[in-house]
């Protein structure tokens, strides 16, 4: 049995036994581990690593705002009755009861202007001194089917209640004015002519004047003058007539009622500014009790000045 080789014989180079046991190849074997680990170029070529989904932002819960609905601001008590300064001021109520308004008649123009205010025993022949004074000036139309059919003109007077003359004027009679004067506006035209004549008096009194001669007879007679520096030259003349009685008393009536209803306004109006000072500014409010209440038509009391006590005369020190 010489042929055989000895159990124990010598190793091989491997340092095992004698039995030839199989290696892998060195590729697979893991003789590079970090040339086998890396991948091919081919197997990366054509395997495409999958894209991990991402992850999507969970939605906030968003508060309600409209769970609790907000209290209102707090409103002192005064400022919660006070009405609004636009309708406190306002009085188309009081001012619909003008008697003017009558036959259709709408208000075109109102204001006041300064008119020499001169009598005589003649509208021809006036006197020669006159007193100027404000009068008021009330334009009213009237038109029918857009067309105007009658033009009023009143006059009145602060300082003389029982002062009220009146022009009226239609197309006929205009026409008549109109050849007499050599006037070059229409009918239609005539409220603005007016209008402008007044407005001219109110800018520039020493140029433009308005002269009223009145008649004891009820008649009158107003022109409208132009002062050039070296002649007087007359513009435009219109007749008046003295109002009737009731009519007077009609005018009269209105206005007092329309003095009264505009006191009571303001009367309740100051209540409600000083009831909002008062919740405000209470310092404001003492001061203003604290200082005497000005004259109408004085100026502004000077600094340092004693306060006037009864009877007007200042306190004795």
């Amino acid at each position: 049995m010489a042929g055989l080789p000895p159990v124990g014989g010598p190793r091989g180079a491997g340092g095992g036994t004698g039995l030839s046991v199989p290696r892998a190849p060195a590729s697979a074997a893991g003789v590079a581990p970090s040339a086998a680990a890396m991948p091919s170029p081919a197997a990366s070529a054509t395997v495409q690593p999958q894209p991990q989904p991402q992850s999507q932002p969970q939605p906030q819960p968003q508060m309600q705002t409209q769970a609790a609905p907000v209290p209102p601001p707090a409103v002192p008590p005064a400022a919660e009755t006070a009405p609004p300064p636009v309708a406190a001021f306002d009085y188309p109520s009081i001012e619909a009861m003008d008697p003017s308004l009558v036959d259709g008649l709408q208000m075109f123009y109102e204001r006041e202007a300064p008119f020499e205010i001169r009598s005589g025993t003649d509208v021809a022949s006036p006197t020669e001194v006159g007193a100027l004074e404000a009068v008021r000036v009330k334009i009213l139309v009237k038109a029918d089917g857009g067309a105007l059919t009658r033009v009023r003109v009143e006059l009145s007077s602060e300082s003389n209640l029982f002062f009220h003359y009146a022009h009226d004027m239609d197309a006929d009679k205009f026409k008549a004015m109109q050849q007499s004067q050599k006037l070059m506006v229409n009918f239609p035209d005539y409220p603005t002519v007016l209008l402008r004549m007044v407005n001219n008096c109110i800018r520039e009194p020493h140029i433009n004047l308005a002269v009223l001669v009145m008649q004891h007879t009820g008649e009158a007679r107003l022109d409208f003058i132009q002062n050039m520096e070296y002649k007087f030259v007359e513009l435009l003349s219109c007749s008046y007539f003295a109002s009737p009685e009731d009519v007077v008393r009609q005018q009269v009536s209105y206005r007092y009622n329309l003095v009264k209803a505009r006191l009571v306004l303001m009367q309740a109006r100051l209540a409600d500014v000083n009831s909002l000072l008062k919740v405000k500014s209470p310092g404001l409010m003492l001061q203003l009790q604290r200082t005497p209440p000005r004259v109408p038509g004085a100026g502004p009391q000077p600094a340092g000045a004693p306060n006037a006590g009864a009877g007007g005369r200042p306190p004795r020190g």
